[in-house]
């Protein structure tokens, strides 16, 4: 089966979970970090891995703070690269050195308090400067192991009629905002990048989905829909 290596969130990762069908083989897999860690030095705070009880969680922020994806990239063996941007969702937190980590859901809630840190938000023009840097570095390490033409984009977007009172209407629309620039980046950086796009039915939230309702919780032709091409996608750079 093809391999697939995924820097990018639960809405590429369950593809592997939900769908029925299942082609894919798991090469690796890194969440809760934003690119825009990648454009700082690596972030330390032990104490904080060692609060997390699981295992899953401390591997996802230790790779975040160590910035090992650089190396791990060049060494893994994959036929799809795939990338969503919906972690872009959290901030970030910058020391005065200049290391950077993503304040994930997980690392909020075990982080060691430091006073001499900077909170970085979303929708700022100092994060989407950081993350352009970090997308760039990502992209030169792709490009050292000879595999760029396996990257591959999922073209997601927050459900803009999810219907539950919290995110709010307001902060949907600047969270897609933000994905339309990311997604221009790409074009602009990558112009031969592949791409994962899906039907405004497939993107609908789901209120029963396995991890509760989100709206980048998506209906179930989303998961395959998406096994579908990616296999395709797989196959074909097997060639």
């Amino acid at each position: 089966m093809p391999r697939i290596f995924i820097f990018g969130s639960c809405v590429s990762r369950d593809v592997l979970e939900i769908a029925e069908h299942k082609g894919l083989t798991l090469s690796d897999y890194f969440a809760r970090s934003s690119f825009a860690s990648l454009a700082g030095k690596p972030y330390s705070d032990p104490e904080a891995l060692d609060r997390l009880e699981s295992r899953f969680q401390r591997r996802m922020l230790s790779r975040d703070h160590d910035k090992s994806v650089f190396q791990i990239i060049r060494e893994a063996a994959f036929d799809i690269l795939l990338v969503d941007f919906i972690d872009e969702r959290f901030r970030i937190t910058r020391d005065p050195g200049g290391a950077i980590a993503t304040l994930s859901n997980e690392f909020l809630r075990v982080m060691s308090e430091r006073n001499d840190s900077e909170v970085i938000d979303t929708n700022t023009d100092e994060r989407r400067s950081l993350w352009h840097d970090g997308w760039g570095q990502f992209v030169d390490a792709v490009t050292a192991s000879g595999q760029m033409h396996k990257l591959v984009v999922n073209k997601v977007y927050w459900d803009a009629a999810y219907a539950q009172p919290r995110p709010g209407a307001a902060y949907i629309d600047r969270m897609n905002n933000e994905l339309d620039w990311y997604y221009g980046m790409v074009r602009e950086t990558c112009p031969n990048a592949g791409w994962l796009t899906h039907s405004a039915a497939a993107l609908a939230s789901d209120p029963h989905h396995k991890w509760g309702p989100a709206p980048y919780h998506y209906s179930q032709e989303f998961y395959d829909a998406s096994m579908r091409e990616l296999v395709a996608i797989g196959a074909q750079n097997q060639r």
